[in-house]
């Protein structure tokens, strides 16, 4: 008996040793698997990189088609992951042939996607060789976009003021009374004549006046011009003597067309002319981009996705404003390129608008009525001022629809930017008694070394401006409509180009003001006046940041490299 349970027990450990064996070998097999397909999945990540970055870098040339896909082809030779097959990349042909397994890159029908299919790459197993597991493949596949940064405003310019310094937007209101003079007395300067030249004035170039009058007082004359509000000095040139009845003043350019009122302002006699019938006037002709007679200057109306939603026109102009246009547009018609070589295809001279009737647009011509679009290319003006929203959108903020919303222009200074000589930045605005700190950038802050306005006014000129540049709220694009078709109060008019606007008064020759752009009218409640310098899309960098979002691509100037899967 003590034999029997002796060979029993011998029997036990034998067993043991058989279940300790096949359990190594088990945890053999998973750690060799873990091993090798821990390995496998860094190369698989490995080959997703190297899918993203060169789809990014064939990107960022579109729409130049057989340059991006040259350019995403370059990046796969120079970075993808290695084959334990010995395999290479392969020559650029098989990225063409339809052929996923071997690299495959594609470019979207309207030439702003690329897609690209990294070719498979083997990776053999070491460890879990020994279990029966040889090898495994990895792929990847990436697209990428090339977009325009959202940046773009619901202003627009016309052909014929579509660069340089100008004024983006005026109120347009009906002349008020000149400040009186109180009390009137003795000293209270007059004038007998002025006159300009040249008769009208072209607002591109300004001009002078001469006015004849009595007790002008050569140490504090100011020469004012007034369109419903005051706006601006004219500088007297040269110092007149004491005694002197004739003053020589500059009519500065870019003013607003129309019907011009003239005074002089004296510290012994205040105004003259209180009443501006009883003032000389002079004429300027041609001088705001876009401007109407009936006060549109400018403003497109334009829908917007919800949130929120059912917005009235002025609810959509200053959301657009304060977070920029929500959908793409094109130039007229929907053809990537057309706005870059010049090349428009526009609806017939004597059509005044893009639409055969209200409902029906011309040929080639897309409505911007519906914000799920991305390829309107016919704009509609907006009917009134928008002066209200135009504050709200731009400085104030404001409660639209339930939702909140600050304005545009509050904020910080951007980065080494010191704002108007004299000024702070940023800088307070007071509107209807409430202060604002708003953003002050002056457009020199952003100019590339070596660089200077002047080099703006050569629309050939590359990379004058820093990618620095879209950090800044007062930058942003707008859409140049075109010159043949008037605006029309709710009709719709074809884009044929885009521009690059900076919200200042600085020019090549003089520098920013103490207001540097904006200006309120006389009670200070709204925004009156906007004055902007213009530039060439091809001034900015070749890719900006994606500051703020983006927008389906323009078809030309900066662009914004996407990964979008």
């Amino acid at each position: 008996m003590m034999r029997l349970a002796r060979r029993a027990e011998g029997g036990d450990h034998g067993a043991v040793a058989v279940i300790v064996a096949i359990c190594a070998i088990v945890l053999f097999g998973v750690a060799a698997m873990a091993v090798d397909l821990g390995n496998g999945w860094s190369r698989k990540r490995s080959a997703q990189t190297d899918a993203d970055f060169a789809a990014l870098a064939g990107a960022a040339f579109l729409p130049d088609t057989a340059t991006a896909i040259s350019k995403a082809y370059d990046y796969l030779n120079t970075n993808l992951p290695r084959d334990d097959a010995g395999a290479t990349v392969g020559p650029l042909s098989n990225y063409s042939d339809g052929v996923q397994s071997n690299g495959e890159i594609t470019v979207s029908a309207n030439n702003q996607q690329i897609t690209v299919w990294v070719p498979r790459r083997r990776v053999n197993f070491g460890l879990a060789g020994a279990i029966g597991f040889n090898a495994l493949t990895v792929n990847a596949t990436a697209t990428a976009a090339v977009k325009s940064p959202a940046k773009l405003l619901p202003f627009f310019l016309d052909t014929t003021c579509d660069r340089g310094s100008q004024i983006l937007k005026d109120g347009n209101t009906a002349p008020n009374l000149f400040p009186a003079d109180s009390p009137h007395n003795a000293q209270q300067p007059t004038i007998t004549s002025a006159v300009v030249v040249p008769d009208p004035i072209p607002a591109a170039t300004g001009g002078q006046i001469t006015i004849v009058g009595t007790k002008l007082d050569p140490a504090s004359v100011v020469v004012w011009y007034t369109n419903g509000n005051l706006h601006s000095q004219g500088t007297v040139l040269p110092t007149p003597p004491a005694t002197t009845t004739t003053l020589t003043a500059t009519v500065p350019p870019n003013l607003l067309s129309g019907t011009w009122y003239v005074q002089v302002a004296t510290t012994a006699g205040g105004f003259s002319n209180d009443n501006p019938a009883q003032a000389p006037t002079f004429t300027v002709t041609n001088a705001n981009c876009g401007a109407s007679s009936t006060g549109d200057f400018g403003i497109i109306d334009s829908p917007r996705k919800p949130p929120p939603s059912n917005l009235s026109q002025s609810q959509d102009l200053d959301f657009n404003l304060a977070l920029g246009i929500d959908h793409g547009i094109q130039c007229f018609p929907a053809i990537a390129g057309t706005c870059a070589t010049g090349i428009n295809i526009l609806p017939p001279p004597g059509d005044k608008s893009c639409q055969v009737t209200p409902q029906i647009p011309q040929p080639g011509g897309i409505f911007d009525n519906d914000p799920t679009r991305d390829d309107a290319n016919c704009l509609a003006t907006a009917g009134g001022t928008g002066a209200a929203a135009t504050t709200q959108g731009l400085i104030t903020g404001g409660n639209d629809a339930g939702v909140s919303f600050t304005g545009r222009l509050q904020g910080a200074a951007s980065p080494g930017c010191s704002g108007p000589p004299g000024g702070q930045n940023p800088t307070s605005l007071t509107v209807s008694g409430t202060t604002y700190s708003i953003n002050n950038d002056v457009l020199s802050c952003f100019l590339e070394p070596g660089k200077s306005l002047q080099d703006l006014t050569n629309f050939s000129n590359t990379g004058v401006l820093s990618s620095a540049i879209a950090d800044s709220p007062r930058f942003f694009i707008v859409p140049v409509l075109d010159e043949t078709q008037p605006p029309q109060n709710n009709g719709f008019v074809p884009i044929v180009d885009f521009r690059g606007v900076f919200l200042t008064d600085e020019t090549p020759g003089s520098a920013a003001s103490p207001t540097n752009g904006i200006t309120l009218t006389n009670s200070g409640q709204k925004i009156s006046q906007l004055t902007v310098y213009v530039f060439s899309l091809n001034a900015l960098p070749v890719s900006l940041a994606n500051t703020g979002g983006t927008l389906p691509y323009l078809g030309f100037g900066p662009k914004v490299p996407v990964l979008i899967n």
